[in-house]
């Protein structure tokens, strides 16, 4: 009897794969959050790919915006680093730099401190240098989309996505992965509290003794990738129940086939339908794609049923 119990514990399965994979990807995410937030920034360059920091003593525009979903906007300016270069920036929405003509002008240029800003240094959008082209139509430059470059190098520095920023995302994720993985061990674990009370409630009214006999007695399958255990007389259901597994009477069945069809609609998951002699169906082992245990859980159930099983009551 007590390895009967076991048996039926082990129908439960273990979560500890789902625990190993959530917390194998929390650690692949937790590790490139890391690596994100050492990221070493190097001096922008706008001809290169990467994190990178600029000293940046004004800026004028902004010459362009660029809005994602009606909500965040991304503003382009012209920057002037603290060494007198020009550089095309990015800021997410209005930005803290000081702006030639609306906070500054030109009495104090050269008295300005460089501010410190980090980002990512990205390729120049077509469409961004159209408009930085169109701003400085009036300036007398002999700038064009096609040497724009020339003047501006063909990256700007993207503030709005900093390493620091990126690395707390996938911090987050990290934790999702990890809470995740901590839910379905949890489950897991009251899933099988509940079958060892089910078990328990059985044993006091006498239940368990007749199933365990009728399974001591037959050909049986346990199956924790259906949720399922058969004899020739009980199919032991775990799924969808709070009670630990529902235990269904096969002498009050009178068809068993496959089905694909659940609440009317077709559906690629497939199931054994269980039919009783007034037309009430119920849909057990629940599993998608080919499967040798619920092809032989079919088999079986159709053998008990047609045929009687291998033994009577």
């Amino acid at each position: 009897m007590e390895e009967f119990k076991k048996d039926l514990l082990k129908v439960c399965g273990k979560n500890t794969a789902a625990l190993i994979i959530f917390f194998v990807l929390g650690g692949v995410f937790l590790a490139f959050g890391l690596l994100m937030w050492i990221t070493a920034y190097d001096p922008f360059d706008a001809q290169t790919d990467g994190y990178a920091t600029m000293e940046v003593t004004y800026v004028m525009g902004p010459f362009a915006e660029l809005t994602s979903d009606g909500k965040d906007h991304t503003e382009f300016y012209i920057a002037e680093d603290s060494e007198g270069y020009w550089s095309i920036i990015a800021t997410k929405g209005e930005t803290s730099l000081p702006v030639y003509g609306v906070d500054i002008d030109d009495t104090v240029l050269d008295s300005l401190p460089a501010h410190t800003i980090r980002g990512k240094s990205t390729s120049m959008p077509p469409q961004a240098a159209h408009y930085l082209v169109d701003y400085l139509s009036d300036t007398g430059l002999d700038i064009t989309t096609y040497n724009y470059d020339e003047y501006f190098g063909d990256h700007y520095l993207d503030t709005t996505h900093t390493a620091v920023e990126n690395s707390i995302v996938l911090y987050v994720i990290a934790a999702v992965f990890t809470v995740l993985g901590i839910i379905i061990f949890s489950a897991g674990g009251n899933k099988k509290k509940a079958v060892k009370k089910k078990i328990a409630l059985l044993e006091q009214n006498g239940g368990l003794q007749r199933i365990y006999s009728d399974f001591a007695n037959s050909p049986r399958i346990f199956s924790p990738k259906l949720g399922v255990a058969v004899s020739n007389h009980f199919i032991l259901d775990y799924n969808n129940t709070k009670e630990g597994f529902y235990v269904t009477p096969l002498d009050d069945i009178t068809n068993v086939f496959k089905c694909n069809m659940l609440n009317g609609d077709p559906t690629t998951t497939s199931y054994i339908a269980l039919e009783t002699a007034d037309g009430k169906r119920t849909l057990v082992a629940a599993h998608s794609g080919k499967s040798k245990d619920f092809d032989q859980v079919l088999n079986q159930l159709k053998a008990n049923i047609h045929q009687g099983g291998v033994m009577t009551w």
